[in-house]
């Protein structure tokens, strides 16, 4: 059909985008770092949706640029800048592409505690997952990278979110645990941390994502609180 020769656009806008959304790996990056460091809101002044990304790595927002003209057919709305704190900042869209990602996307105007993961994701291709899993992890988790210890962490104050990256795991075969942090501070949010730290299971996702290189099994010791031998081949 003609779909994938449409695009969407509005009366006058600048930017118009893709009828047709391929997953694959740039989709997966787009969402990996937009639901760990990208913003959806409303201004207060225009009541204005603005879609927007962050990162102390402009390397980062590059990628993202490449990848969302590939899945787009369009370049964000704005360019990279660095903000006085030392962080750069990309404004992608605003109403048009706002109502794209609530819609098609399942990224509707929220705080970051009530995100959540797009139910697509979970049926779609493992090349799509796991590009997702490396970008959210590089924009909102951490690694430990001792001789005899590692451990891959996934971050958010979203437990809707965190319970989705776990069961995308799963669909890799990786077992994974959900750790509760809470705040001594009543104005902060509870946090919760999904971490991979079965041997076996770091070896599997680091082959994937390449979160770690050169790594030996064999040197790596299980930490107690992971220590379910070969439950995740009983998966």
């Amino acid at each position: 059909g003609y779909f994938d020769k449409l695009k969407i656009s509005c009366k006058g806008a600048k930017h118009s985008y893709n009828c047709i959304l391929k997953c694959g790996p740039d989709l997966g990056l787009i969402l990996g770092l937009l639901l760990s460091e990208g913003g959806h809101s409303r201004s207060k002044r225009k009541e204005e949706r603005i879609v927007a990304v962050s990162n102390k790595k402009i390397e980062f927002l590059k990628h993202f640029e490449n990848s969302f003209f590939n899945c787009f057919g369009d370049k964000p709305a704005g360019k990279i800048r660095l903000q006085k704190d030392g962080v750069y900042h990309l404004n992608i869209g605003y109403d048009l592409f706002s109502y794209i990602l609530e819609f098609c996307l399942e990224y509707k105007i929220c705080r970051a505690w009530d995100k959540v993961l797009p139910s697509f994701l979970f049926d779609s291709e493992e090349k799509t997952i796991v590009s997702f899993l490396k970008w959210f992890r590089l924009g909102d988790g951490s690694i430990c990278n001792t001789k005899t210890h590692k451990l891959i962490r996934f971050h958010s104050t979203s437990i809707s979110l965190i319970n989705g990256i776990l069961f995308l795991l799963l669909r890799l075969g990786i077992l994974s645990r959900i750790y509760k942090k809470i705040p001594k501070n009543n104005n902060h949010h509870i946090a919760y941390e999904l971490r991979i730290g079965n041997r076996e299971d770091v070896i599997k996702l680091s082959s994937l994502t390449g979160d770690f290189k050169d790594l030996n099994i064999n040197k790596l010791v299980n930490y107690s609180s992971d220590k379910l031998v070969n439950v995740g081949s009983l998966f």
